[in-house]
Order: C-alpha cells, then sequence, then structure tokens
C-alpha cells in the first residue's frame, strides 16, 4: 500500500492504494471526498503542472513515494467527451482492430461493431478485455463507456472475444492472386547494398504467427511484479542517468553517438497492411518521398498523407531535407494515410512482393556470411603480418658453447 495525498485548493485528501491501481480510481474518491460537481465539469490530475494518464498504474508513473497530486479544473465535460482518440484492441487469435471513439461511447457497441464487420463470433462467457493489469468481464462491459472505464485517451488493451481460434483476416481485397505470385516466384537474394530509389514490397501472411496459434490463456496476458519492476528500473536509470560533465566531455560524448548515414531507408505502411522498402540519400528532400510513393501506387491521383508511427504526426510534402530538416536515421518507418480503400499497389510490385517473415529470416543469414567473409580476410592479414615479423626478426637462439646473460655463475 502507497499513500497519494490529493490537494485541491486548501484542502489535502489522503488515500491509500494499492501499486496496481489506477489514477481514475484515485480521482474518483478525490471528488467524491471534495463533494465537487462531476456531471458537467471533467477534472484532471496534476503533478508540477503536467496532466497525468489516468488509465496507467500508479506503480508505472515513476510518481516518488507520498507524491502529492493536484485537483485541478479540466474544462467542460461536454468538450471533453466530444473529444476523439484511439483504442487498440489487440484480439486474440484474430489480430488487430483499431477504433476511433468517444468518451461517452459504448464500449460492448464498439466490440460488436467491429465482430460484426470481421464475421466474428462474439461469445458473452468468454468476453474479456484487459487495460495493463485492470481486466472487465461481459457484465462490466455491457452497460458501460469509455468515460466509466478510466479510458480518456489513446491507449491498447487486450480482448477475448471467444475461446475458438479464427485465422486473422487481412484487409486486401483479393488475397488470392497474391498467394499465387508469391508461390510462382522463388525468394530474391537480399543485396548487401541496395540501390537507391529501389522498391521492396512486403505482403501480410495469411496464416495467424506461431504465437497466435498457441493455447494462450488469460494468465499469459498477466504482469508480473517482477516485471513492472524491471520496467520501473529502466525509466528510473533513464530518468537520473545525466551525470554533471563540462562541456568538452558532453560534446565529446555527442559526436561519439553521431555517426554517418550513407542511404534512409524508408519503409511505408499501407492500411491493408502492405508495406514498401525504399532507400533514399539523405540530401534528398521529403516531397522526392511523395513522388517515389506515387509511381507506386494503382492510381497515382490518389490523395494520402505520410505520418510517423509513434508520435503520431503528419510530414507535409516540402522540401525539407530527410537527415538535416527532419532528423531522419538509418531505418525509418512511415504510415499511409488516406481515405480510400485498397489495394494500393501496382500488380507488378504484388507480384514480386514477400513476406515480412522471409527478409526478416533471409538477413540473418546474409548478415553471418558477410560477417564470416570478413573474418576469412582479418584471419588472413593477421598471418601473414605474423609471418613477415616472424622473418624480419633476427634469430634469438645462442650458439653453440655461448651462456645465456642471465646466467652467472660463481667462481669456486
Amino acid at each position: 500500500m502507497s499513500l497519494v495525498s490529493v490537494v485541491h485548493k486548501f484542502g489535502t485528501y489522503k488515500i491509500k492504494v494499492e501499486p496496481g491501481c489506477s489514477l481514475n480510481e484515485v480521482l474518483q474518491k478525490s471528488i467524491t471526498h471534495f463533494k465537487l460537481e462531476s456531471v458537467s465539469i471533467a477534472w484532471i490530475l496534476t503533478y508540477h503542472g503536467k496532466e497525468l494518464p489516468l488509465t496507467v498504474p500508479l506503480r508505472l508513473l515513476n510518481l516518488p513515494k507520498g507524491v502529492k497530486l493536484e485537483l485541478n479544473h479540466g474544462g467542460t465535460k461536454l468538450v471533453s467527451e466530444a473529444k476523439s482518440f484511439r483504442v487498440k484492441f489487440q484480439i486474440l487469435s484474430r489480430g488487430v482492430e483499431v477504433a476511433v471513439v468517444k468518451q461517452s461511447d459504448s464500449v460492448i457497441k464498439t466490440i460488436e461493431g467491429f465482430c460484426r464487420k470481421n464475421c466474428w463470433d462474439l461469445d458473452p462467457q468468454a468476453l474479456k478485455m484487459q487495460c495493463f493489469s485492470k481486466v472487465w468481464g461481459y457484465d462490466d462491459l455491457v452497460a458501460a463507456s469509455f468515460a466509466h472505464l478510466g479510458i480518456l485517451e489513446d491507449v491498447a488493451v487486450r480482448l477475448t472475444v471467444s475461446n475458438s481460434a479464427a485465422p486473422v483476416k487481412t484487409s486486401i481485397e483479393n488475397p488470392t492472386p497474391l498467394a499465387e505470385h508469391r508461390n510462382e516466384i522463388s525468394l530474391p537474394e537480399i543485396d548487401t547494398k541496395p540501390q537507391l530509389h529501389e522498391v521492396l514490397a512486403y505482403i501480410p501472411e495469411e496464416a495467424p504467427s506461431t504465437a497466435t496459434k498457441q493455447n494462450l490463456v488469460d494468465e499469459d496476458y498477466e504482469v508480473s511484479i517482477r516485471q513492472l519492476k524491471s520496467y520501473q528500473k529502466t525509466i528510473s536509470r533513464s530518468a537520473g542517468s545525466n551525470a554533471l560533465l563540462t562541456k568538452r566531455l558532453r560534446e565529446e560524448q555527442e559526436n561519439a553517438k553521431k555517426h554517418i548515414i550513407e542511404q534512409c531507408n524508408i519503409r511505408v505502411r499501407f492500411p491493408d497492411r502492405t508495406c514498401i522498402d525504399i532507400n533514399f540519400s539523405p540530401d534528398e528532400t521529403m516531397h522526392l518521398v511523395y513522388e517515389a510513393i506515387k509511381r507506386c501506387l494503382t492510381d497515382r491521383s490518389l490523395t494520402f498523407e505520410l505520418c510517423y508511427s509513434h508520435p503520431h504526426k503528419k510530414i507535409e510534402d516540402n522540401e525539407a531535407k530527410l537527415v538535416a530538416d527532419l532528423g531522419f536515421g538509418s531505418k525509418t518507418l512511415l504510415v499511409f494515410e488516406t481515405s480510400h480503400k485498397g489495394p494500393y499497389l501496382k500488380e507488378e510490385l504484388l507480384r514480386k512482393a514477400k513476406t515480412l517473415a522471409d527478409a526478416q529470416s533471409a538477413a540473418p543469414q546474409e548478415q553471418r556470411r558477410q560477417t564470416a567473409n570478413g573474418l576469412d580476410v582479418e584471419n588472413i592479414n593477421a598471418q601473414s603480418d605474423k609471418a613477415e615479423e616472424s622473418s624480419a626478426k633476427p634469430s634469438g637462439g645462442l650458439r653453440m658453447g655461448q651462456k645465456p646473460k642471465w646466467l652467472k655463475l660463481g667462481k669456486k
């Protein structure tokens, strides 16, 4: 049990909470204690002027022991309820669904909506939704909204809709031709240095991964205390690792961390789970990236946007340089967003496409082969250097009848 103090105006309310308790429970108890109006007014908890997420457990917020939180006015409830946010549902043995919802939306209607869209059977007895360590059943979800559960912002939840396993349904409208093309064409070898503006296409797997085929139980989703403590230590280590250094030492560390980027590999992920990889020069602009993606589309007049995967932010089509202005690294993932439905890529690209699993399995083999070749060359060079040194050094052996300098015999 940990003690949390909530301050509102001139009053203080102390409450004992479990480490796995979410801040939404603390907020509701604080509103009840201070007898505040919660029908038309939204309330938030802040720490040092920063709003805290209500869905994250207390132990994962890295707050000090006996923390003092402030209960502040968060605006009118109508404005906060009208704001949309995203909920990522990770459905057991069925894949992922992302829903754009509001705080007042019904949870069970949202789940029934994408189950009906994907023709999934919804079993009320097996229905379970988990957010961190909090688990809700069908009885808890049937009359609850997202605001009642404390889900007020972007979050990922785990969901079990039934005990029967079902294959993952991809969002590609015509998956059969893709499977035929993939079986007809053998997988090409991955080049050590891909050419600039070369397009490599990837398609999703038709069958679910081995992890989803296993008979998982509810205990597999339970987060242990050891895992949470390890995560807390990682956050504490990253927060307290800034040692006092001089300006010269800080510059030396920053220069050591910097590395020269020869090529920018940009992977674009489409809504139908297909991907393309394109290599660009670091000095090229974002406008060239947009133009290269348009050449890969079936309809070049399609309006779309490119966004960062996290945090979700749009990248404008302008003359900003990839590395100098946008800070791209050697590998960058972008998300393709549009209101139109797929498929999006040209048919000739889909014929040569391969799965991500095949590409990932081929990459380590190529890396091991390059490492082995490099080690062979190093061993040959080292042996030749040793042979030259041995031939250049004069022989240190003793002639017949000579004595070593360190041997000193006394006279009798």
